[in-house]
């Protein structure tokens, strides 16, 4: 008996650490992405008051456009490394959910992890969102 308890609670031990390591990755990823949702938010307000003036001017809307396309290519990178990273989430966590069964308190400590996995997604959704309004913009030069 007195093994299976020593398991049991090493096993609650690590769901306690995966989650507690979890969530400070995705707390930070989280933020990160909001921060650079509200900076892509205002350099896609920025890009179209720097349209509207260029208009007319050939040259300066082509300019325009190259910073625009550099910037989709990095933002399109970044896409690809936060897919990466909610999908290694997403297993971190179903992995966990099917070991912790019956742990007292696995069901606390996977609710907050899953609540910040759709957080990362709800973030990522608006990421991508920014990524097809500057896509928009740029097709439209």
């Amino acid at each position: 008996a007195g093994i299976w308890v020593a398991r049991k609670k090493e096993n609650y031990t690590s769901l306690k650490r995966a989650s507690e390591s979890e969530l400070k990755l995705l707390n930070k990823e989280i933020d990160d992405l909001k921060k650079r949702n509200m900076s892509l938010k205002q350099g896609i307000a920025d890009y179209k008051k720097e349209i509207q003036k260029s208009q007319g001017d050939a040259t300066a809307l082509q300019e325009k456009k190259a910073g625009m396309e550099e910037t989709l290519t990095k933002l399109n990178d970044a896409k690809k490394a936060i897919t990466k990273s909610l999908n290694v989430a997403q297993a971190q966590y179903d992995e966990w959910s099917k070991k912790s069964g019956s742990q007292p308190n696995s069901s606390k400590e996977l609710k907050k992890w899953k609540h910040k996995i759709a957080s990362l997604k709800k973030e990522k959704i608006i990421f991508e969102g920014n990524i097809d309004d500057l896509q928009a913009m740029s097709a439209s030069i």
